[in-house]
């Protein structure tokens, strides 16, 4: 996921840019957002068979 708080998109997409380290940062596993995990009984029923978690950004 690229940010939307920054000009790093625009880099992304400039062919004329190429300081690929400036990308570094994104390879780095991260949570952008707080994520909310269910643990379920299979795929295809979706019924949850725990407690939910939340897992944090930055985290």
């Amino acid at each position: 996921m690229l940010p939307d708080n920054d000009n790093t998109r625009q880099m992304w997409l400039d062919s004329s840019f190429k300081d690929r380290d400036a990308f570094d940062d994104l390879l780095q596993p991260q949570l952008v957002q707080d994520l909310i995990a269910t643990p379920i009984d299979k795929p295809t029923k979706y019924n949850p068979i725990g407690e939910s978690i939340v897992l944090k950004k930055g985290s």
